[in-house]
């Protein structure tokens, strides 16, 4: 809730202003570097979930 919540709050203060898309675009690209960075230390690409069968 904390988290949605400061964000929405920024949002509504960038509303009008001309850094609204570098604030947005930069918060893409941080979270996608954030996202595939855990994906990559932890193997989730290379290891096999539960029980499945390999063809």
């Amino acid at each position: 809730m904390l988290k949605y919540s400061l964000m929405f709050s920024l949002l509504y203060l960038l509303r009008d202003s001309e850094y609204l898309w570098s604030v947005l675009i930069s918060a893409f690209f941080i979270s996608l570097t954030v996202h595939l960075w855990f994906g990559y230390k932890t193997k989730v690409w290379t290891t096999a979930l539960g029980n499945v069968n390999k063809l």
